[in-house]
């Protein structure tokens, strides 16, 4: 049974998206089951401090709850789930989530364990004036909130653009701890855009306040751009909320 994590990912402070892949001629071992199904297997997601990884004993599994996200068919199975942690998925702690006792239809084990590790998200601590720094760039990485990119501004992460894609690119805090997705972030921007022109910052910001509008959670918010010429930066956003 060749299944296997192909990616996993902090989606937010409290989730981990994780993308499981089999090959496809596997399923005749599994009659009708479907061993991308979360019922078929155990999930666990285990949090190693930063310079604890080499424990005796591993700590607790932390409480979860696993969801499917999606699925495609082909060469290869591929199925998306959230995993929802009772804890939040701080930066600086690395967590394994392991997949194991995949069965099948008799309740036989018919593949080993995998893991995969990855660190927690990076959340913006409260700041005076209620004033947030929402992204540093327009790119993410999974440690430090940026998104990588090639020298060429294209998408560097680990070639899984369309996972990319899927993710939200950028979050607005506004309060301790607490994330509010902006689902249509990036209004029209491609996420290859390795620049952002001067003169578009206005348009821009007049479209950005137009959607934070639409944020119930928000009151008369303000929106500040500017621009970066170096290599790494291709723009800054600031809310005053």
């Amino acid at each position: 049974m060749a299944i296997s994590v192909s990616s996993a990912y902090a989606f937010d402070a409290q989730t981990i998206r994780v993308r499981y892949t089999n090959d496809a001629k596997d399923f005749t071992a599994l009659g009708n089951a479907d061993a991308l199904n979360p019922d078929n297997y155990d999930v666990t997601v285990i949090a190693y401090p930063a310079m604890a990884l080499g424990l005796a004993a591993p700590p607790d599994p932390i409480p979860l709850k696993v969801s499917r996200v999606k699925d495609s068919t082909g060469a290869f199975v591929v199925t998306d789930f959230d995993i929802s942690v009772d804890a939040v998925l701080r930066h600086n702690v690395t967590y394994r989530v392991t997949v194991s006792n995949v069965t099948d239809e008799g309740g036989i084990v018919i593949a080993p364990p995998v893991f995969a590790d990855l660190p927690g998200v990076f959340t913006v601590p409260l700041v005076p004036k209620r004033l947030r720094t929402v992204g540093n760039d327009f790119a993410v990485d999974m440690r430090t909130g940026r998104v990588l990119q090639t020298a060429s501004g294209d998408i560097a992460l680990f070639g899984q653009k369309a996972a990319l894609l899927d993710r939200i690119l950028k979050r607005i805090t506004i309060a301790a701890g607490g994330f509010y997705h902006l689902p249509d972030y990036g209004l029209g921007l491609k996420p290859k855009s390795a620049k952002i022109s001067t003169s578009s910052l206005p348009e821009l910001r007049n479209d950005i306040l137009a959607q934070l509008g639409r944020e119930s959670d928000l009151v008369d918010p303000d929106v500040g751009l500017s621009s970066r010429q170096d290599t790494t930066y291709s723009g800054v956003l600031v809310v005053d909320v």
